[in-house]
């Protein structure tokens, strides 16, 4: 061998035998696909038959795809219902689809319809405004660009991507937030409120699975409603709501000398307003932090005659 030489590098002998754990991870993703295919054909099956009363999201995904998936596509976990397809196509592939149903997304009706062409497939549609109502209070609107509709949903998808927007308008207590323009994923969206407003500026918006989740931090002014207050104390509050329930919960902090005093958080069923709903909510909490401030203004008065 010491006299040998290789074109191509010496050979390398090996004597290793496919692993139990690989063909067991092949036949995995054999039966995957099998089970793919299988629900395919049923699906097609039934669109053609016209017997199909709802359809998830994402199983419309494989009906357009020509070579597979590129992609892990995040959809809203929702299902069409009330489906209505007009198709063209041999069986085994869909070359047009007409379609018009209603998209439920957690409980939200939305009127979609759109085709699938070359490109891919394209549904427009529009939602039922949404309120959320406290009490007597509409706490939380969702509308469409013009106020009595609700706002516009688009759900597009190809062969690279799949993408289901929605865009309107929001309020809070009646105040206008602006065009709200989102990406719906599995579980729905998340934004950042702007700064405009009072209490909730720059608040934090989640919809999730048909509930509405408000995170807001506002500090306090030095007087409310004629009212002296603490200098330096700051509301936490999280809002959780959908149109059968609203639930508040406020937590009150002051940092001073480099310590953190904060109140137990504590439950306030309407939201809050203005300075007079403030107040109210200040006023509970004002015994707790009594102590504390006094205790701040002393050091401060110490250090000041300190450095004199």
């Amino acid at each position: 061998m010491n006299g040998e030489r290789f074109l191509f590098g010496p050979p390398v002998y090996s004597s290793a035998l496919p692993s139990a754990e690989s063909a067991l991870h092949r036949q995995s993703k054999q039966n995957e696909d099998d089970r793919v295919r299988r629900n395919k054909y049923s699906l097609r099956q039934s669109l053609y038959e016209g017997s199909i009363d709802s359809i998830k999201v994402a199983q419309l995904m494989p009906l357009f795809q020509q070579g597979g998936i590129n992609y892990r596509p995040k959809l809203p976990d929702a299902c069409f219902k009330d489906v209505r397809a007009d198709l063209a196509g041999n069986g085994i592939t869909i070359s047009a689809l007409h379609i018009q149903a209603v998209l439920d997304l957690w409980g939200w009706h939305v009127q979609m319809a759109g085709a699938h062409d070359s490109n891919g497939c394209r549904l427009y549609g529009s939602a039922s405004p949404m309120y959320i109502d406290a009490g007597r209070t509409t706490f939380l609107s969702l509308l469409g660009e013009k106020n009595h509709s609700g706002p516009a949903v688009a759900l597009t998808m190809d062969r690279n991507t799949a993408v289901c927007h929605m865009s309107g308008r929001l309020r809070l207590l009646g105040e206008d937030y602006g065009k709200l323009s989102v990406r719906l994923d599995s579980n729905g969206f998340q934004v950042s409120l702007p700064n405009k407003g009072r209490i909730y500026a720059g608040a934090g918006l989640t919809f999730q699975r048909g509930r509405f989740f408000l995170n807001f931090r506002y500090c306090l002014p030095d007087v409310l409603d004629g009212h002296p207050i603490i200098p330096g104390l700051v509301l936490e509050g999280a809002v959780e709501c959908s149109p059968c329930h609203f639930r508040q919960s406020l937590s009150f902090s002051l940092i001073g000398n480099d310590e953190l005093h904060t109140s137990p958080k504590m439950r306030w069923h309407d939201p809050l307003k203005d300075e007079a709903d403030l107040l109210a909510a200040y006023q509970l909490v004002e015994p707790f932090f009594r102590d504390f401030a006094r205790y701040l203004r002393r050091e401060t008065h110490r250090g000041v005659n300190g450095r004199k």
